[in-house]
């Protein structure tokens, strides 16, 4: 039978164990809780950057659409223009230089 410095021994040995896997439980938990922070400094980061382009696409969205109608209206003031000119060229029956640089 075992003695009792014995059992003393295997009751330290048992409770090193204990604290040596306690004190591992320990560091893996803080590694966990270290990728989780970083993990939400990255959504932080990354919702700032959803929110810049959403932004970005909106003033797009509005510039294009602001300036849409002048874009229109030079193209159809051109195309009066041109039409207006061929009309007149055609009623008066002026013929049409082609020698500018002559």
């Amino acid at each position: 039978m075992a003695s009792q410095d014995d059992l003393v021994d295997a009751k330290i040995t048992a409770e090193t164990r204990t604290d040596t896997k306690i004190a591992r439980m320990e560091g893996k938990l803080d590694l966990v809780i270290d990728k989780i922070s970083n993990l939400r400094e990255d959504n932080k980061h990354l919702h700032n950057n959803t929110f810049a382009v959403g932004i970005s696409l909106a003033i797009l969205i509005i510039g294009v659409a602001a300036i849409a109608p002048v874009i229109f209206d030079l193209g159809m003031r051109a195309r009066e223009t041109i039409s207006r000119e061929i009309q007149e060229r055609f009623l008066t029956r002026q013929p049409i230089h082609t020698d500018h640089y002559a």
